[in-house]
């Protein structure tokens, strides 16, 4: 009967000390935290579930595990006794496992749609800054186009003023090698074009002439009295040097009013040449409007 007795009591799982069939395992004892990570439990929460295990379990059992209890702030042991515990335990283990791949399943089929979301949206952007690209490479070509022709133009002006300016200078209305360039111009033009160019010529060859009368000018107003007269002249009287010196001051004034014609000419042309040069600079006018702007 005695034997009889332990054989039941070692089969009999509702007794957790004395049922031969019982092992330890740990149960996670972490939680959800509202930012949907995992926190490990409260230390009034992790002490109640520990005197809860340890009343279910056989002391000396549940002493040894806890003794080598891998992560005592979030792992509590637990004792199963019997097959039914043993059973019930591994089906929440498959429920589980079932769960976690349903999420994982469910998070590849997010990132799955992520990326193909990114994927046609990067190929729709990069194909239409393809387009873009074509479209403003087109755009600089026409440009750079415009632009060479504007130089090329430009530089044909410049050369055509270049040559009416050497034949302005060397007088005719048309000039030596006028040819063309003279036909595209109006009468009043190349009336115009004379004048500067007989103006040009009055000017440019008077630069020498101008600095002689002002050499000149200097020195006769250096000059005294005395010296005006050369060596061996004839001795004049009172009236006769009233009378030159009356000569040599009308002399002096005309040459003083001339120096001032000549400068005042002088600053009338590098006006009209600014002028010239500011109009062929802003596009407008014709050849003759900026034909001395060298």
């Amino acid at each position: 009967p005695l034997f009889r007795a332990q054989m039941m009591a070692a089969w009999q799982p509702d007794n957790p000390r004395t049922c031969a069939f019982r092992h330890i395992f740990y149960d996670d004892a972490s939680r959800e935290a509202p930012d949907r990570t995992i926190a490990p439990p409260t230390p009034e929460e992790l002490q109640k579930l520990r005197a809860a295990n340890r009343a279910a379990a056989d002391d000396l059992l549940w002493d040894a595990a806890d003794a080598h209890n891998p992560d005592p702030s979030r792992l509590v042991p637990v004792q199963l006794t019997g097959f039914s515990s043993m059973v019930t335990r591994a089906d929440a283990q498959r429920t589980e496992v079932g769960t976690q791949r349903r999420r994982v399943a469910e998070l590849d089929a997010a990132i799955t749609e992520l990326a193909d979301r990114r994927d046609v949206d990067m190929r729709v952007k990069l194909d239409s800054y393809r387009a873009r690209h074509v479209t403003l490479s087109h755009r600089l070509l026409v440009l750079m186009g415009k632009v060479e022709y504007l130089r090329v133009r430009r530089a044909q002006r410049h050369h055509h003023a270049a040559a009416a300016l050497g034949a302005g200078a060397g007088g005719g209305a048309a000039g030596r090698g006028g040819g063309a360039w003279a036909a595209e111009l109006s009468l009043g033009e190349l009336q115009l074009h004379q004048q500067f160019g007989v103006l040009l010529d009055d000017v440019v060859h008077a630069k020498a002439l101008r600095a002689r009368l002002h050499s000149l000018h200097a020195r006769l107003a250096q000059l005294p009295p005395a010296e005006l007269s050369p060596v061996g002249a004839v001795e004049l009287g009172a009236e006769g040097m009233q009378h030159l010196a009356a000569v040599l001051a009308q002399q002096q004034a005309a040459i003083a009013q001339l120096v001032r014609v000549i400068d005042t000419d002088a600053r009338d042309i590098e006006i009209m040449r600014a002028g010239a040069t500011l109009a062929s600079a802003s596009g407008g006018g014709s050849v003759a409007n900026y034909a001395y702007t060298r």
